[in-house]
């Protein structure tokens, strides 16, 4: 379920050659009359604006951008490629530019595809909260956390403005990171891609569980003394988005550094408490990215 590869080939490029295959090239040069000199072209590769993939060439290296599932699904990407078209489109473009793309090296990945829900997607956007050493961010139909050096992104939005779909990928955004997710002793190129492929779906459904969410809080017992209390009333705070957020923002006011870690600490441990159940929305969730998990193993 592979959406975005990109991925950039180093070696002699003809840039001729590369731009008489684009769509609309555009050519950048220096020098004036017989001493101009192409340095660089660009362009698209694909029908429609919707489904093109971005070409850059210059003399030593030509790379591709841009998600490889609208390029293959005519400018849609509510699903991701399975790893054999992945496999042929890579070949194709191979055969096309007459580079060897398997070798080029990959600096973002963006592994994900649709979830078919039973309510609109922002009644579960609603309940995912916070994921450790990552910042929340938010829009109008997207949830993503990212972590401090953006490199990698677990993203959640709505495809379609009527359908009950929600989009989760999990992005990785430099070759380093990359590296390090799937544990090669150089840098990442399209063949381990294809080799890590697996692995790289296991790291799509772990990021999804290290998501905390939201939770049904109820207490089942005589509470046995003011901690029992204390807890079942963190739990119940951090688990009401208006209430979270409050607390969330009057925590940051605090100017003692150590103080916000430890009150940040006891809203997450929050989680965690006997009282709390799985909400059936977060249960249905659960199910659906389990179930894509299993589904695109190869």
């Amino acid at each position: 379920m592979l959406d975005t590869v990109n991925f950039t080939y180093k070696g002699f490029v003809h840039l001729h050659d590369v731009g008489s295959k684009l769509k609309e090239p555009v050519y950048g040069s220096i020098g004036k009359g017989i001493d101009k000199k192409t340095k660089w072209v660009k362009g698209a590769l694909g029908n429609k604006k919707e489904d093109s993939l971005n070409v850059y060439a210059d003399c030593k290296k030509i790379s591709i951008t841009g998600s490889t599932a609208k390029h293959i699904y005519n400018g849609c990407n509510i699903k991701g490629l399975p790893m054999q078209m992945f496999i042929e489109l890579i070949e194709n473009l191979s055969n096309y530019f007459d580079y060897n793309f398997m070798k080029a090296e990959v600096n973002r990945v963006d592994i994900g595809t649709s979830l078919e829900l039973s309510l609109m997607p922002f009644c579960y956007r609603d309940l995912l909260y916070t994921m450790p050493n990552f910042y929340k961010s938010e829009t109008k139909n997207s949830t993503y956390f990212m972590n401090e050096t953006r490199t990698k992104k677990p993203l959640f939005y709505g495809k379609g403005s009527r359908k009950k779909l929600l989009k989760y990928e999990f992005a990785l955004m430099k070759s380093r990171t990359i590296q390090q997710a799937l544990k090669l002793n150089g840098k990442p190129t399209v063949s381990d891609i294809i080799n890590n492929y697996n692995l790289l779906v296991e790291l799509y459904k772990n990021a999804y569980f290290e998501v905390q969410k939201s939770q049904l809080v109820q207490m089942n017992s005589i509470p046995s003394g003011k901690k029992d209390i204390s807890n079942y009333l963190w739990a119940y705070a951090a688990n009401k988005p208006e209430l979270r957020q409050s607390i969330e923002s009057w925590i940051k006011q605090n100017p003692k550094r150590n103080r916000r870690y430890e009150m940040n600490a006891e809203l997450r441990n929050s989680a965690n408490y006997q009282f709390n159940k799985t909400n059936d929305l977060i249960k249905e969730l659960d199910s659906k990215v389990t179930e894509v998990y299993e589904s695109y193993k190869v």
